[in-house]
């Protein structure tokens, strides 16, 4: 490509990205919506009366029609998102936040739903799950530029256009990234019994803290029309309010067997969001890579929280919508946890709402944040035959290729996921040392949890199809037990009999049966210790996948450091650990004599060089980028030595010019496509 066509390329490319994506055309979002009409000064003269009400008696009445049927909802006021003392800042001042407008709400008929969103002026914004389907409903101004005769929208997740995948593949980029088209949906979150967030009871330590920051790019794609900045502060909050309810749903909703002993996950809480109204220093460059973006947040030291996630509304290079470290037992390695080390924080994700030049949907979003919250977890992909579903497409959370949806286990975390998560979860979070904090709270009868007191607990009478409790007292009704005290109590209020089968057997513990007196599940008795899992890349250790494969062989584990990037993505052991020690390579142990190693590499994102790199899909040792891929191009045509190059091209072959014309020009534009190669 001579230098000409390389500018014309390179201005294209600039140009093409410069158009304007604050207000982006909602037929460019989904394929049809449909506009919203209630009556929302009646809604806000509902919330304005009953605000100094306990919140417990508040129940806003929500009504309307679409998509060819009404929808009949109570609203009531849920917070709980928030730690009670949350801080609203701009990085420096912090500021007074109405936390009154958040709502949860349910369906006032039969049916099935789960609600969140928020109130803003006289409108409501928030999403709406039922069985079959997931809504979402947004104010008109955030999508038209002029004024509409109807003051908010509705769309249906099944609406939503297909995201525009990366060009290469999910692990070929900087650590563990989201592919867009990895995103399931999430109306089968709540098939199942359409499970909600459950009340705060003090249930141990299983509270993950998070601190949400806001790009300034962020808050301008969601504010719409609004200039005022308590205003635009309330919409931002309410995002991250509908968002974190979400996936707080997914979380709470995963069960923990081998560490809680009841039906409920670990629970997020945000006791500080920073909304950036400005353009902050440290991001000021607008074409940061995706790499150098989380290096760059990870330079920030989050000490204070088990985890920070960084909200940005940017195209990131190969359609790349998510990013994050992977959790791992080691302190300084990554993941929920992890502390600073004096140059950066591994416990640290970021996830954008820009793809290709379209805003994606709240679904997507909060889908990204989820998957990319599973890495920090310690959750790898889902690749192995045992770690995905029956039949082809019901597939998990993790699993690095397209769901469309439809099956069940799309929106669950597989058991290969659980079992990574479990390891990371006892070793860095809630343990006697983790960073977990304990879940305060008042325990009362109705929240369907099981407390000292209690027989049984149902929840509120209107909710409870439990034929063996009684809802008002939580005691048993004259029977032997109550399937809300655990898994081994039959429907019909009888024990299981001894052997019935009440915990499958996983990686490192036998399965569990029911001793036929007792409606708990015993706990699983521990496999041998040393037992290899994980694929091979740890072992058992007390019932937990928790031990290295180095230490299974009487060995240490060590990082070669070396500038072959092949080297460095392959298990290493020692068998001394002092600073004079050799790292070697499990495959050069391999073909010691009498040795019964085998050798293995590194598991995706896992970090190699200490921590100066990834690993990726193919075992290659990836260094984080400093720029994106523009900036490097924008940088190399704009450099002083590259301009007077140009010039001198031009002064020399100024004929050539003349001769070219728009063909071949047009045909190298492919030549763009560089820019998705992980290799540059």
């Amino acid at each position: 490509m001579n230098i000409w066509c390389l500018i014309v390329t390179v201005l294209t490319i600039l140009s093409l990205r410069g158009v304007s994506s604050s207000v982006v055309s909602l037929n460019g979002m989904v394929h049809h919506f449909e506009p919203l009409v209630y009556n929302a000064q009646e809604l806000l003269h509902h919330h304005t009366t009953k605000r100094d009400l306990d919140k417990s008696q508040i129940k806003l009445p929500f009504v309307f029609q679409a998509f060819g049927r009404r929808f009949d909802i109570e609203l009531f006021p849920d917070d709980s998102m928030f730690s009670p003392d949350v801080k609203i800042s701009d990085g420096i001042n912090e500021y007074d936040f109405d936390r009154s407008k958040l709502y949860s709400g349910r369906s006032r008929t039969s049916q099935p739903m789960y609600i969140t969103g928020h109130l803003y002026h006289d409108v409501f914004t928030g999403v709406i799950v039922t069985e079959t389907e997931t809504y979402v409903i947004e104010p008109a101004d955030r999508h038209f530029n002029t004024s509409q005769s109807y003051h908010s929208i509705i769309y249906k997740e099944s609406d939503v256009m297909d995201v525009n995948g990366k060009m290469c593949g999910v692990s070929d980029e900087k650590v563990v990234e989201t592919d867009a088209n990895e995103l399931p949906t999430l109306s089968s979150m709540f098939s199942d019994g359409m499970r909600v967030r459950r009340q705060s009871v003090n249930m141990g330590k299983r509270t993950c803290t998070l601190l949400v920051d806001l790009e300034n790019k962020f808050v301008d794609s969601v504010k719409g029309s609004v200039t005022d900045v308590n205003q635009i502060r309330a919409i931002a909050m309410g995002q991250v309010a509908i968002h974190l309810s979400l996936v707080s749903s997914i979380f709470s909703g995963t069960e923990f067997p081998q560490l809680f002993d009841d039906d409920l996950g670990v629970f997020l809480i945000v006791p500080k969001v920073i909304i950036n109204l400005d353009t902050e220093t440290l991001f000021a460059d607008n074409f940061i890579g995706v790499a150098e973006y989380l290096n760059i947040f990870s330079g920030i030291n989050h000490d204070d929280y088990c985890l920070a996630c960084k909200f940005t509304h940017r195209d990131f290079e190969g359609g790349v919508l998510g990013l994050a470290w992977v959790g791992s037992t080691s302190f300084g390695s990554g993941g929920i946890c992890d502390p600073f080390t004096g140059t950066r924080g591994l416990n640290t994700g970021i996830v954008t709402t820009l793809n290709y030049g379209r805003t994606v949907s709240v679904i997507t979003t909060t889908i990204t944040w989820a998957h990319e919250m599973g890495h920090n977890f310690g959750a790898p992909h889902d690749t192995t035959a045992a770690c995905t579903g029956q039949p082809v497409g019901n597939n998990y959370i993790m699993y690095p290729q397209a769901n469309d949806g439809s099956q069940p286990n799309n929106i669950l975390f597989s058991s290969c996921s659980i079992a990574s998560m479990t390891t990371i979860i006892e070793a860095k979070g809630a343990n006697e040392d983790g960073c977990f904090q304990a879940r305060v709270g008042v325990a009362f009868c109705g929240n369907g949890i099981v407390e000292e007191g209690e027989q049984c607990d149902c929840g509120f009478a209107a909710d409870c199809s439990d034929n063996c409790c009684d809802a008002g007292s939580c005691t048993l009704m004259g029977v032997e037990c109550s399937p809300t005290e655990g898994p081994c109590c039959f429907t019909n209020c009888t024990y299981n009999p001894f052997g019935t089968e009440c915990m499958s057997e996983a990686e490192c513990t036998f399965l569990s049966v029911c001793t036929g007196v007792n409606a708990t599940c015993p706990t699983p008795a521990p496999k041998v210790n040393n037992t290899l899992c994980n694929n091979n890349q740890s072992v058992c250790f007390n019932g937990e996948c928790s031990s290295s494969y180095c230490l299974f062989n009487g060995l240490f584990d060590c990082d070669i450091i070396s500038q072959d990037s092949l080297l460095v993505c392959e298990l290493a052991c020692t068998n001394d650990t002092s600073p004079d020690g050799i790292c070697v390579s499990t495959y050069e142990i391999a073909l010691m004599n009498g040795s019964t190693i085998e050798g293995r590499q590194q598991v995706v994102g896992g970090l190699c060089n200490g921590t100066e790199g990834y690993c990726d899909y193919f075992s290659v040792c990836r260094s984080p980028d400093d720029e994106g891929p523009l900036t490097r191009l924008t940088n190399l045509i704009l450099n002083p030595e590259t301009l007077q190059s140009i010039q001198e091209y031009l002064t020399t072959y100024w004929w050539k010019k003349r001769r070219e014309d728009l063909g071949p020009v047009t045909k190298k534009k492919k030549s763009g496509l560089v820019l998705r190669n992980p290799n540059h």
